[in-house]
């Protein structure tokens, strides 16, 4: 039998397909018009930074891909390769709405059609990687890697989540916006 190391990783992802669904609610609404409280653009800047890149991207890079790269297994055409630059183009997106956030003016159509184009793409960019990586990636990874290789990234999956208690502090504020937002946490799991 062989080992799956990837259940945290496609769990996490769940997780952020349900942040991408309070995402597009609030790009449909600042499209709309609709004034959305600065502190709601802050936390969705904050989950984009604490928890997807620094905990679940910093799982990737530096332990996953890590190992890929380490035995010369960059996947077909070099999916690594490109799962990373969507990391790089999240991370531009995310620096992009804190500084537009930085000028928060709800009552400019212009500065919150920017905003919510920023949000737009990001959710675009981040759902398309996330499907590759449930589809393409982990698949790959499972029949690839060895059961000891299994095991000691599964070992360093294990030491980063007990350094990391700033996730769970997000997921709960996720979970409010969830509410205030009445997201179909149903809905956003599909991929």
């Amino acid at each position: 039998m062989t080992m799956k190391i990837n259940e945290s990783i496609v769990s996490e992802h769940v997780e952020i397909k349900v942040f991408l669904g309070v995402v597009n609610v609030i790009f449909k609404k600042l499209y709309d018009g609709s004034p959305i409280p600065k502190e709601h653009l802050e936390q969705l800047v904050e989950f984009m930074t604490d928890y997807i890149d620094s905990f679940h991207h910093l799982k990737e890079e530096k332990i996953l891909f890590k190992y890929l790269e380490k035995y010369e297994m960059y996947g077909k055409d070099d999916l690594v390769g490109e799962l990373n630059a969507d990391h790089t183009m999240g991370r531009m997106l995310k620096n992009s709405l804190a500084d537009s956030i930085d000028s928060y003016d709800p009552d400019n159509k212009e500065w919150a059609k920017g905003i919510a184009t920023t949000l737009q793409l990001f959710s675009a960019t981040l759902i398309h990687h996330i499907c590759r990586e449930d589809t393409e990636l982990i698949p790959y990874v499972e029949e690839q890697l060895s059961d000891e290789q299994k095991q000691t990234i599964e070992k360093e999956y294990a030491e980063l989540q007990e350094d990391f208690e700033l996730s769970k502090r997000e997921l709960s504020k996720l979970d409010q916006l969830v509410v205030y937002y009445e997201v179909d946490v149903a809905e956003c799991k599909k991929c």
